[in-house]
């Protein structure tokens, strides 16, 4: 009796000693009281990213198949819907993409829901790259963040024992950004913008003007006028100086 009550306890005590209980693929919520259910929720995020080598582009990746991956899995075991984007702006033809720096790499993840807010989380390539569990780990943390039931024991076995590097960006940093954003707006140069006729529209120049045309007429020789090539033209023309071009033919 004494080897069977021992045999009961040591096998009660191990069922309970991992920290991730309820974490295997083939637990079922509907086999769990609806008490221990977690409620359901939603949360939103965006992982924007810019490659400037191969390297980040494979980080990229993984962490792009990573947030595919913990989506499914949460929304079964944790009742969590994550609404997902991914944005690549390597290229930077995403409007979003100027909110962020636009010469550096960088990958970035946006978590927001209805309660807490948005918020932006680095997930640091030197810090995570060397394994995906660092990378789920680090992804799991955030979502945690703003998740109503902790999502931590939701890892995968192998990432029982691996920890994920996130961090999330602070009011000046994400100021900073926004700050670089309005002086590169201001550096853009002012496309020229010309005012052309043909011409068969030179009814709409005034006659008077039109009397003075002259056949033969020499060279410019006065101060007054003077002969300019593409490169003055767009030059006087970005220096907002006034330049009137009139253009005819006797053929």
């Amino acid at each position: 009796m004494r080897v069977f009550l021992l045999l009961n306890f040591v096998a009660l005590a191990y069922t309970q000693c991992s920290r991730k209980i309820g974490s295997d693929v083939g637990v079922d919520l509907e086999a769990k009281p609806p008490s221990q259910l977690p409620p359901d929720h939603f949360i939103q995020s965006t992982f924007i990213y810019r490659n400037l080598d191969d390297d980040d582009q494979l980080f990229s990746s993984a962490v792009s198949n990573e947030i595919a991956t913990l989506r499914e899995r949460l929304r079964q075991k944790a009742r969590l819907s994550i609404d997902n984007e991914n944005i690549d702006c390597t290229k930077d033809e995403f409007p979003r993409c100027r909110e962020f720096p636009s010469r550096e790499a960088y990958h970035f993840l946006i978590v927001e829901d209805s309660s807490k807010g948005a918020a932006i989380y680095s997930i640091d390539r030197k810090l995570n790259a060397d394994s995906n569990e660092k990378i789920e780990m680090a992804l799991l943390d955030a979502f945690s963040r703003h998740s109503k039931v902790p999502l931590m024991e939701f890892g995968s076995q192998k990432a029982d024992t691996v920890l994920g590097f996130v961090r999330e960006l602070t009011n000046e940093e994400i100021q900073q950004f926004e700050a670089e954003r309005i002086k590169k707006s201001k550096k853009k140069t002012r496309r020229p913008i010309y005012f052309t006729r043909s011409p068969f529209e030179l009814d709409l120049i005034e006659p008077h003007i039109l009397e003075f045309r002259m056949a033969d007429f020499p060279e410019a020789d006065s101060p007054a006028l003077q002969v300019l090539d593409k490169e003055d033209f767009d030059r006087v023309i970005n220096e907002n100086q006034f330049v009137f071009v009139l253009f005819w033919t006797n053929g």
